[in-house]
């Protein structure tokens, strides 16, 4: 939807010394379902069997971190509410209280893989790397680097790796002086069949490059949890969309 009003933005001015932004509504239209189409045949699904996730205002990130994405400008676009009504009218279209897209569509794939039922995640989302399954990429190059499948190893390192260095982009702490080249080399080599293990590791990172940074008021498993929960997609049964409650991810121990 961003990218169809991106486009569709028009510059325009009333007179020499007031430049007003439109938006044109069916270019935007036009764009989006075009996508949307060339995702369906990619994928050898179905218009109809297209889920369109959308992000709530308020989400629960916020609340357990006000900081939450708080590096990023507003850049609101013209067009960009009117726009998303008319899309939330899709009988397929989806946006829940407290939890943002990704989430949906982190609980939706994990459903569908539970139940057995085949699917496609279309993003260009990097976090998306946790969910495991069939993926489709749409701004890669060739159609190789575009359609990929994603491991339940791959997607679990991906989810440690992110754990310990947080996302910038988010504006999500993680550990100092971590960045994701190291932690992605670290998640690459631990063993998953010792999640206490992990998790111990994780703390340990933490309370040593906190010393080091001489941030030794903070505590290292309490920022460690944070950082894990606000990098964490959820799973199906983590969200109750009737209370619109999140349960919380808990890390595999207690030190």
């Amino acid at each position: 939807m961003w990218q169809a009003l991106h486009i569709a933005q028009i510059d325009e001015s009333w007179d020499e010394d007031t430049p007003v932004r439109a938006c044109d509504m069916r270019l935007a239209r036009n764009h989006y379902w075009d996508c949307v189409g060339e995702l369906v045949v990619a994928c050898d699904s179905h218009p109809d069997h297209v889920y369109h996730c959308f992000t709530d205002k308020s989400f629960f990130r916020r609340t357990i971190f006000p900081d939450y994405k708080g590096n990023r400008p507003s850049l609101k676009l013209v067009g960009h509410a009117a726009f998303k009504a008319e899309l939330l009218t899709q009988p397929t279209a989806l946006m829940f209280h407290e939890i943002e897209a990704d989430d949906t569509i982190s609980i939706m794939a994990d459903r569908f893989r539970q139940q057995g039922q085949p699917y496609v995640v279309c993003s260009g989302d990097k976090d998306m790397r946790q969910v495991p399954g069939k993926h489709y990429w749409p701004w890669h190059k060739t159609e190789a680097e575009r359609m990929v499948t994603v491991t339940d190893e791959q997607a679990e390192r991906t989810f440690w790796a992110q754990a310990l260095a947080g996302d910038p982009g988010d504006n999500v702490p993680g550990c100092p002086k971590v960045g994701k080249v190291l932690s992605a080399r670290w998640a690459a080599d631990i063993d998953l069949d010792d999640p206490c293990q992990i998790w111990r590791e994780v703390v340990n990172a933490y309370r040593r490059h906190l010393r080091q940074a001489h941030r030794d008021d903070e505590n290292p498993g309490e920022l460690a949890l944070l950082t894990a929960r606000l990098v964490r997609l959820l799973k199906d049964g983590d969200y109750d969309p009737g209370t619109g409650t999140v349960t919380l991810w808990q890390p595999p121990t207690t030190l």
